[in-house]
């Protein structure tokens, strides 16, 4: 995983009890990254990166605390793509 992370510009966690496991890796590799508790906030934060790619890329299941399962995640994530371009 780290020799991959060279092509990463920024690396951007959802609050959650897999983050917690993410969170200390990155650390103890010296890695930043930006950690947040609102998934609507998170993606408008990596939106207006310079990066050219974001790949979302769920590690760990949120369901519970922001989706009631993968299709309301994956529903949840078009919503705010769309109407984050449609609004520019």
């Amino acid at each position: 995983m780290v020799k991959n992370l060279r092509y990463v510009d920024e690396i951007f966690l959802l609050t959650g009890t897999g983050t917690e496991k993410l969170k200390e890796f990155l650390m103890q590799k010296g890695i930043e990254f930006i950690e947040k508790d609102n998934f609507h906030e998170l993606i408008l934060l990596a939106l207006k990166t310079k990066s050219k790619n974001i790949l979302f890329s769920p590690a760990f299941s949120s369901f519970g605390k922001y989706f009631k399962n993968e299709y309301d995640r994956e529903n949840q994530f078009k919503k705010i793509i769309k109407e984050y371009y449609e609004g520019r």
